[in-house]
Parts: C-alpha cells; structure tokens; sequence
C-alpha cells in the first residue's frame, strides 16, 4: 500500500508528536516507580521521626492487675466455703503422685528395665 503526495503532507507534522507521545509511555512506567520509592521513604522517615502510641500496653496492664485483684479475691472466698468436688479431685491426684515417688524412690524396679541386655555393637 503506497502512500499518496497529499496524506504524506498530513503525516509529516504529526511524526514529531508521535515520537513525543512514544518516549512518554516509555518513560511513565520507570518515573511511576520512582515517585512510588519516594513516596515510600517519605513516609517511613515520617514513621521514624514520630512518637509511637503506647496507650494499648497501659491498658493490658491496667486490665493484668485488675484480673489479679479479682482472682486474689476469689480465692479468699473460696478458702472460706466449704471444700467441694474440685478440692478432693485435687487431693486425690496429689495422693497418687505422692505414691508414685515413693515406689520409685523405695527401690522397686520398673517392671520394663531390666529384662533384655543388647550386646550388639
């Protein structure tokens, strides 16, 4: 396909801004990333230069301390009411690990121990 006299003469003075409107899309995508790393930098030296809310830890320990003055006085009102099911379940365990150490430490072997001997090297 050729082109005419009469389109080249339209052409010509617009081959200019092509070229401009080309170098600019090649450009775009490099001088987005660049203002984008600005950008960035620019708001973690703001991070750095600012002073850090601290509210949110005083209000754990706020809400610690008071949980242990609750449980303090829970525990006193326990101590008072009558022993329950909790407190013997407690005393039973206790009881049987008790035991337990004075079987081990009243030299019974453990009934596993003690019955195979591996002489293979």
């Amino acid at each position: 396909m050729s082109i005419r006299p009469v389109d080249m003469q339209v052409i010509l003075p617009h081959v200019t801004d092509v070229g401009k409107v080309q170098a600019v899309q090649n450009d775009q995508a490099a001088t987005s990333q660049q203002l984008f790393a600005e950008k960035l930098q620019r708001e973690a030296q703001m991070k750095q230069e600012q002073v850090q809310e601290s509210k949110r830890a005083e209000f754990g320990k706020v809400t610690r301390d008071k949980e242990k003055e609750q449980q303090q006085k829970g525990g006193k009102k326990k101590q008072q009411m009558s022993p329950g099911k909790e407190d013997k379940d407690a005393n039973e365990a206790l009881q049987e690990k008790k035991m337990q150490q004075r079987t081990i430490l009243s030299g019974m072997t453990d009934p596993i121990r003690g019955k195979n001997l591996d002489v293979s090297s």
